[in-house]
């Protein structure tokens, strides 16, 4: 007999070995597959019964929308998963039935992780998958309960709860990673995690609400939440959010975004809670979903976006194209992105300089315009266009060369109609682009600013950067202008 006292919530166990376990697997002859979403769903409603809470002790009953959040996990090879979800929608649950799935039916010596927030939550979600355990008696006579791990002798396979720290997790040769609470997790924790995936098949689940704006340049929840939208196939993404912007009362989208609303989360309890108890934006970020931004609204939605890409489509070769550079010294990315002269231009990028991060990086003003006169050759350039800040004398350089050039000032005046053409084109289909990822990671990440003169973009944080989506409006602007326009306007020159 193993000895359990309670405690204020706490698990203390007693010390030293506990007695033997039973080898002998789940007597469970199941209709389904083992690692199978079906098979899953049938493990807890057979073995699994609710912690606390409403309905604890009764058999755990997972939820049709818990299955959708989850199916990416069992039916897809991404390496990361990601669900977002507000709060009160039953994580905690979610991830110790996961967790012990895994430990279970993995296979021979697996290594299950719960990164928590700190020391309090991994303890609060070992004690809901141990309490699991205690309530099933199957489980209890496979898998010893220990304060800070959970053993399946009879495949020397363990689970752990860990605080979000880098050393908690170092050196970790992990088959399943969970990390909750992905949107407050730091960038070298999430990146010691994801290295600890050394096996095949290995896979690393992130879940949480939205992270605030401060954390946006500590954590990679967004960054990541970005690339899944723009199309990595090596990131699946579910989300459960209200549109950005919904109204803090549009309660269809409060339902809609909180999928446990009428079932364990009580709606009179989250009505409670409403503005002005606490504040707008916090209360959008945690009980809507939505992903609340430092500077402005978004200025690409994300499904338009991904209407206009065209995955392998090159412009041909000697075609008229305009080349726009958004170029800086260090910190920023410098992107020349190519356009097609026509009514629907077609856009990729052409050139790409980026440090990322390192402070020594400082990009080859020579290199680009190499590049320049490189394309030059391969298709008919009818311009290359800059704002000529930083980059006067690149652009008097190619201008010598013979390549025509103009000057597109990042001004808001010159900006606002610009970035006002690019996204009703993007809403029409009326452009497109190669689905490159750089592109539509920049395109995303771009917020609209408003300023006393019209309309820039500006970067959520200052690791997220919108280059590219910058350089992708100029070339837009001067490509259409010209696959328009019978009479061409006359070129800018820097030659004396």
């Amino acid at each position: 007999m193993y000895l359990y006292i309670h405690l204020i919530g706490v698990m203390i166990v007693k010390r030293g070995p506990k007695g033997p376990a039973t080898l002998d697997p789940l007597a469970w002859k199941s209709r389904a597959k083992v690692g199978t979403l079906e098979h899953f769903r049938l493990f807890c409603k057979r073995y699994l019964k609710v912690p606390k809470g409403q309905g604890a002790g009764k058999p755990f009953i997972i939820r049709g929308w818990q299955l959708e959040a989850v199916r990416d996990v069992f039916e897809k090879s991404s390496k990361i998963h990601l669900l977002v979800l507000p709060r009160g929608n039953g994580k905690s649950g979610l991830i110790a039935a996961l967790a012990l799935y895994f430990l279970i039916f993995g296979g021979e010596g697996q290594r299950v992780l719960v990164v928590a927030q700190n020391d309090l939550s991994a303890r609060r979600l070992l004690r809901t998958a141990a309490r699991m355990v205690e309530l099933s008696e199957e489980l209890s006579e496979r898998i010893h309960v220990y304060k800070e791990r959970l053993e399946l002798p009879s495949t020397d396979s363990t689970m752990l709860a860990v605080a979000s720290e880098q050393s908690a997790v170092e050196g970790e040769d992990l088959t399943l990673a969970i990390v909750d609470e992905m949107g407050f997790t730091d960038r070298d924790v999430f990146e010691a995690t994801l290295l600890s995936l050394k096996r095949a098949g290995s896979k690393l689940v992130g879940i949480g609400t939205p992270s605030t704006p401060r954390m946006r340049d500590r954590s990679p929840f967004y960054d990541l939440v970005q690339s899944a939208r723009a199309g990595d196939e090596s990131v699946s993404l579910v989300e459960y959010g209200a549109p950005n912007d919904a109204a803090v009362d549009d309660w269809d989208a409060i339902r809609a975004a909180n999928p446990a609303m009428g079932d364990f989360l009580d709606e009179a309890t989250v009505k409670a809670q409403m503005p002005p108890k606490t504040s707008e934006a916090e209360w959008k970020r945690a009980r809507m979903g939505i992903w609340i931004t430092q500077s402005g609204e978004s200025f690409m939605p994300a499904d338009a976006w991904k209407k206009c890409a065209r995955k392998g489509v090159d412009i041909p070769y000697k075609s008229p194209v305009v080349l726009a550079l958004d170029g800086s010294q260090r910190h920023d990315a410098t992107v020349l992105t190519i356009a097609s002269v026509s009514a629907k231009p077609h856009i990729q990028i052409a050139g790409f300089w980026f440090g990322d991060g390192d402070e020594d990086f400082e990009v080859s003003h020579a290199e680009v315009e190499a590049r320049v006169l490189e394309l030059a050759a391969i298709y008919r350039v009818r311009e290359v266009t800059a704002d000529p800040y930083l980059w006067q004398r690149s652009l008097q350089v190619l201008s010598e060369e013979g390549v025509p050039v103009t000057k597109f000032s990042q001004s808001a005046g010159r900006m606002s109609p610009a970035l006002a053409e690019f996204r009703a084109a993007a809403l029409d289909e009326k452009l497109t682009h190669d689905g490159d990822p750089r592109l539509s990671k920049h395109m995303l990440n771009a917020q609209l600013v408003e300023t006393g003169r019209g309309f820039k973009l500006g970067k959520p944080t200052r690791e997220q950067h919108i280059d590219a989506a910058v350089a992708a409006v100029m070339a837009y602007g001067r490509a259409f202008w010209l696959g328009s326009k019978k009479v061409r306007r006359k070129n800018g020159s820097y030659k004396r």
